[in-house]
């Protein structure tokens, strides 16, 4: 599948090759094939709401449905060169962008009309394009290959280049709001992997995120800065409720004791902007008071062993209660489950 568009965390259209297009109501749990009446490759999809939607592909393919993809229309673009991805903000105002493979000039087509008619826009650069994503009628981002990321803040009248280079080739994109957006595409380091990159200030940083997959990916659709679909290459669709950010995932929390001592063991399988864990003891009266401290890893698909040990010789105290408190980078935090210890401290008797 070479493009998305999700209008809300259920309704969705996919797009790919031989004139593909998958329909989904159930947010993505299953996908019925519609009608494209074309046989060329659609390489990007954009609905603006349940109803009304836009496809793109090859040979300057432009397809038009206002009843959810059950029929839709073929709409003259002017050119037979590759179209690759499209924007619509609402029903009459939107771009598209492509190549022209004979010379190798980028091509923006902009609409106000609901692509009854498109006007020529350029992007300053050579680079193919590969995608655009506008939040509304001025701010708008368009990502290529070699890395490269556009954007424009006067609906395409002037670009800017504000991203990479590299052996990256980036194929889709989605912007929520000015601020948050995710790339999506293919790597070719280290034997290729799945792209995704997030950025939360408008694309002045970017974070890569773990796609889990080894398949490039073509297109990716967000309907908030939380919920998102992206697909790519073999059918393969990607799917995330958290903004693609993988939580600090703890596997175990032990406790243990010896000669007055407790001894604090825990596992993560993967951690996300993880900035330390807050060692936390309670002594039976079920308020817990902050013991120590240790470091996290930031962020890492690795496993991370962690341990603490807290000197309590001089606790008289039948039980103990242990918890962590996971602290973010940017102060967000979660409670692990709390662990227990019977008798960890001797008690010293008298004659």
């Amino acid at each position: 599948m070479r493009g998305v568009s999700f209008t809300d965390s259920d309704n969705g259209t996919a797009v790919g090759w031989n004139g593909t297009i998958l329909r989904t109501t159930d947010g993505g749990s299953n996908w019925t094939q519609q009608t494209s009446g074309t046989t060329e490759n659609l390489t990007g999809v954009s609905f603006t709401d349940s109803d009304n939607g836009t496809a793109v592909g090859e040979r300057g393919s432009i397809l038009r449905t206002t009843d959810g993809g059950t029929t839709w229309t073929s709409q003259s673009s002017g050119t037979t060169e590759n179209l690759t991805g499209v924007s619509f903000t609402d029903t009459n105002s939107g771009t598209i962008v492509g190549t022209d493979e004979s010379s190798k000039v980028d091509i923006i087509l902009r609409t106000t009309d609901g692509g009854t008619t498109w006007t020529s826009q350029t992007s300053g650069t050579d680079i193919r394009l590969s995608d655009v994503s506008f939040t509304d009628t001025d701010n708008g981002t368009v990502v290529g290959y070699e890395g490269r990321i556009l954007r424009t803040t006067d609906g395409g009248t002037t670009w800017t280049i504000i991203g990479f280079t590299g052996l990256i080739t980036l194929s889709g994109v989605s912007f929520t709001d000015v601020n948050n957006g995710t790339v999506v595409g293919w790597n070719y380091s280290f034997g290729g992997r799945g792209l995704i990159l997030r950025t939360t200030n408008g694309g002045k940083d970017w974070t890569e995120q773990t796609s889990g997959t080894t398949t490039g990916l073509g297109g990716v659709s967000f309907t908030d800065t939380d919920n998102g679909t992206a697909v790519g290459g073999g059918g393969t669709i990607l799917r995330t409720t958290t903004g693609g950010v993988i939580p600090v995932e703890l596997t175990s929390f032990t406790a243990s004791t010896s000669k007055g001592r407790v001894t604090l063991n825990w596992t993560t399988a993967t951690e996300t902007n993880n900035h330390m864990f807050e060692i936390q003891r309670s002594i039976g009266d079920g308020q817990f008071t902050t013991i120590g401290y240790v470091e996290g890893h930031g962020t890492t698909t690795e496993i991370q062993s962690y341990q603490y040990i807290d000197n309590v010789s001089d606790i008289q105290a039948t039980s103990l209660s242990y918890r962590l408190k996971q602290i973010d980078y940017d102060g967000s935090f979660e409670y692990s489950e709390v662990v227990e210890v019977t008798n960890p401290a001797p008690t010293d008797f008298a004659l």
